[in-house]
């Protein structure tokens, strides 16, 4: 990764008459993209897509590097190397699975237990992808056709290794003083429950447990479930934040100081809808006299 991110700055950051005759030659050769992606550390899913662009480009950027006369362009002449490029494409390939995992982490209203599951689906699907690296490479595309392409052995790269360490969620104990014999109890009531099973059917989770389940009836078992419900397994409100401040501290800004960007951040990611009509009419208004 960080070869082609040396590479892409090379092409785009060394200077701007070198980046736009880099895109006048994409534009002779009728290329499907126009330009090179820049790499982000503070986004993960750039990696992946400058990872896809930079494969893409393959051959525009060999043609490109050829016809400079620098030294730090035969410096980054691996693109010719085909052990090289079997690399990146398998790179590029096992980001493109941590990418969709990363988009299934993300997103709001998501509880801990869901997030579990998807993790845990993804170290199954982890075997899988071990025995088809040295198989059909079904799960790897770019490699298998960069494979077919260049007649190259069956295992092209390392052995892939994936750490399988996952948080263990039953080593948190809960915040909320349970009694386990009460617990005992309320669930076995719980579960003979029709009334309660039924409306656990229709009821979004979070309702479910804050509207439906009575506080007298299962107070442990509530206790239990609000602390769960009330943890933050996603990054959602960090993400749509940094989101929101790019969006506010544009070019376009006029005016903003610490104080106007903390007010501005707040109103963005505020999910309190205001009523309007109501405050207009609860204002009394100055006539001039």
């Amino acid at each position: 990764m960080a070869t082609v991110t040396r590479l892409v700055n090379f092409v785009r950051e060394s200077s701007s008459l070198q980046h736009r005759l880099f895109r006048s030659l994409l534009e002779e050769m009728s290329s499907e993209h126009k330009d090179l992606l820049l790499h982000n550390d503070i986004r993960w899913l750039s990696k992946g897509r400058v990872l896809e662009r930079v494969c893409d480009l393959r051959d525009e950027l060999v043609s490109f590097l050829s016809s400079l006369q620098r030294q730090k362009a035969h410096e980054l002449s691996f693109l010719t190397d085909t052990k090289v490029i079997a690399d990146v494409n398998f790179l590029c390939d096992i980001m493109s699975h941590l990418n969709h995992l990363n988009l299934q982490l993300q997103g709001k209203n998501h509880t801990v237990a869901e997030m579990y599951e998807v993790v845990e689906a993804f170290r199954s699907k982890l075997h899988l992808l071990e025995r088809d690296i040295h198989g059909r490479k079904l799960h790897f595309p770019r490699l298998r056709e960069h494979c077919e392409k260049n007649e190259m052995p069956e295992d092209p790269t390392a052995v892939l290794c994936v750490s399988r360490r996952a948080v263990d969620w039953r080593g948190r104990k809960a915040g909320a003083s349970i009694e386990e014999g009460a617990l005992q109890m309320e669930v076995l009531e719980m579960g003979s429950s029709e009334l309660l099973k039924a409306q656990h059917k229709d009821a979004p989770v979070c309702d479910f447990w804050i509207s439906v389940v009575p506080q007298a009836r299962f107070k442990n078992t509530r206790a239990i479930a609000m602390f769960l419900l009330t943890m933050f397994p996603s990054t959602y409100i960090c993400e749509s934040g940094f989101s929101s401040m790019n969006a506010i501290k544009s070019q376009d800004r006029n005016r903003l100081s610490s104080a106007h960007l903390g007010q501005c951040l707040r109103i963005a990611t505020t999910e309190y809808k205001p009523n309007i009509t109501q405050v207009a009419s609860s204002c009394r208004s100055h006539f001039s006299h």
